[in-house]
């Protein structure tokens, strides 16, 4: 089971048609608005509504910003990745992100957000070396766990391999990159890959892109937490789709 906490996360899990199996209210809050839509939607759909003392909902709780509000749901649904690229197959332009190596999963769950609210196509993460999409990163997802296809590998260089095979162009990210951000051409087919903070992208997963790209920075601080470096990066090749029609 995993725990999803917060009235964003819980609400937006409850409408994308997450599997949620019970509901715990904090009974200091059950009468505030946006709880009670939430327990209203819980209920509508044959969820276990329980209201509980807030305790319990700190015992529950990682980071103990649970709102008054958690769900116990079923884990994240993964996709295959022959299920996202039929998805895209036909479409001359889209957006699919990989983390390569990103442990944190307050990270990997902002990232997700993004790209969901970015309309993104998919997001590809590996089996290993790679963050647990649990309590922490459901909690900075913030709801976008329940839309966006999320595909989980074995291995990431392979992967690649295959997406370059459906017609994607391979853009890795990093401080030393080939080519500023503005001067890459992200307007087609595109797989952004981001590598982990501490090490950014692997050497073998670098040698699978066909580019790197770095983000321009004019300040003393030389780079970004990769899930504001995802942000820009998935921003600037949504404009430039959107600019290609």
């Amino acid at each position: 089971m995993s725990t999803i906490e917060g009235k964003n996360a819980v609400l937006e899990a409850l409408r994308g048609g997450r599997r949620v199996r019970e509901l715990l209210v904090a009974e200091s809050v059950r009468n505030d608005a946006r709880i009670a839509q939430i327990a209203s939607l819980a209920a509508s759909a044959g969820v276990t509504v329980r209201f509980v003392g807030r305790h319990e909902l700190d015992r529950l709780s990682l980071r103990g910003a649970h709102q008054g509000v958690a769900a116990v749901a079923e884990p994240v649904r993964y996709v295959q990745m022959e299920e996202l690229l039929a998805r895209v197959a036909g479409a001359t332009r889209a957006l699919i992100v990989v983390a390569d190596g990103i442990t944190d999963p307050q990270n990997v769950g902002a990232m997700i957000r993004t790209c969901e609210a970015a309309g993104v196509a998919g997001f590809v993460l590996g089996k290993h070396r790679s963050a647990f999409l649990g309590a922490a990163a459901e909690k900075a997802a913030a709801g976008a766990l329940a839309y966006l296809p999320i595909v989980q590998v074995t291995n990431i260089s392979t992967s690649l391999d295959k997406l370059k095979e459906a017609g994607f162009w391979v853009t890795g990210a990093a401080g030393d990159g080939d080519i500023d951000l503005w001067n890459a051409d992200l307007g087609a087919r595109t797989v952004l890959v981001m590598g982990s903070e501490g090490k950014g992208l692997s050497r073998l997963v670098r040698r699978h892109c066909d580019i790197v790209v770095r983000i321009p920075v004019a300040g003393n601080i030389q780079s970004l937490n990769v899930s504001a470096a995802t942000a820009v990066l998935v921003y600037e090749a949504l404009r430039q789709q959107r600019q290609a029609g």
